[in-house]
């Protein structure tokens, strides 16, 4: 060979990794934790219990205003795709509000770096969701992240949610947020393919539950390569003991065609419950069966936001509850009742009542 096909070769070979690195970091920027975490113990009454989540969005455009990354329509029907993949769990999204913060930085957003950029906006008491027109890590462009795991607030890019054939990145992302591992985890060693016998390790290796397959994905090997249009695996890579990995590409937590993923397992579900009803800050996000305030002292609220949910009823009463000046207030529930001596009269804030729950029936 001579030096000059040498050199071709060798720039081959770098631009084929560097587009393969490319495509295996595009997805989801959330990190493995140093430590895995164990599904929460769940009492059985409360594991039967439904689900809503109080859900927060927050689209980003310029300091202009202008360049402004999704459409609200972009962000409900991505909410939609991410309900149907949530509502066999019994668990469903009340969207709270949508609004825009113009804000040029953040609207083009490093989530390895700027991440504490983001929380002077979370809304508490909501699984917050933000929109980048650019979203990034050091080592290339992403769909999503949820920064930690579990965590209260994720971020999206523009192009993920305006892609109608990208069904799954919100629910990935927020599958993190409850306390979902990928797929093809190994902070804790490679999961082996077998469910029993001496190869087995489903317990404590990979995600650390037994009814996802295991899945060989990583930096070496793409599983989205050997995916094809109907959503078949047909990859031949083994594990350690010589089995052949049979991957689920229709799992949320995969990586591979991400209009293949649409199915999380009955273990996902059980631990993402698990993680919602025991973590705080994602506790604080799940709306009550019925609401009842009534504060024995004056609570006039001038700044913030006061959220006040509930599967069926809502009933607020008291001494003298106001929201006023810069304070937005936000209602929602089949049924609300407000008694005298509560006053909703805002200045620049806002007051929203929403009786009918837009994601979960």
């Amino acid at each position: 060979m001579n030096k000059l096909n040498f050199i071709l070769l060798v720039s081959l070979l770098l631009l084929f990794h560097a587009r393969l690195s490319a495509q295996l970091l595009l997805d989801c920027g959330t990190k493995s934790p140093l430590r895995l975490l164990r599904t929460p113990t769940l009492s059985e009454k409360r594991a039967n219990e439904s689900i809503q989540i109080k859900l927060f969005v927050h689209v980003l455009a310029d300091n202009s205003g202008a360049n402004r990354a999704a459409t609200d329509a972009d962000v409900i029907r991505q909410l939609e795709n991410t309900q149907l993949m949530y509502g066999f769990m019994d668990i469903c999204f009340k969207l709270i509000d949508i609004q825009q913060i113009n804000n040029t930085d953040l609207n083009d957003h490093n989530v390895d770096h700027e991440s504490g950029e983001l929380l002077p906006y979370l809304r508490l008491g909501c699984l917050n969701i933000f929109v980048h027109q650019s979203l990034y890590f050091d080592d290339g462009t992403l769909n999503g992240s949820a920064y930690a795991i579990p965590n209260t607030f994720l971020s999206m890019s523009a192009e993920a949610i305006a892609d109608v054939d990208n069904i799954s990145t919100m629910a990935h992302e927020m599958g993190h947020c409850f306390g979902l591992y990928h797929t093809f985890e190994t902070a804790e060693g490679a999961e082996n393919v077998a469910r029993s016998g001496s190869c087995k390790n489903c317990d404590d290796s990979g995600d650390l539950l037994c009814d996802t397959p295991a899945d060989p994905h990583s930096e070496d090997y793409d599983t989205e390569e050997e995916i094809n249009a109907s959503c078949i695996y047909s990859g031949t890579i083994q594990d350690d003991c010589g089995s052949t990995y049979q991957m689920n590409p229709h799992n949320v937590m995969a990586y591979g065609r991400r209009a293949c993923r649409n199915d999380f397992t009955t273990s996902q579900g059980q631990r993402m419950r698990a993680f919602i009803q025991n973590t705080p800050g994602l506790a604080d996000c799940v709306s009550a069966e019925n609401f009842t305030f009534s504060p024995v002292t004056n609570q006039i609220w001038v700044s913030g936001y006061r959220f006040h949910t509930a599967r069926n009823s809502i009933l607020v009463q008291g001494i003298n509850y106001e929201i006023s000046g810069t304070s937005s207030g936000y209602f929602s529930a089949p049924s609300i009742t407000i008694l005298p001596k509560v006053h909703l009269r805002p200045g620049t804030g806002q007051v929203v009542i929403t009786p009918a729950d837009d994601l979960c029936d």
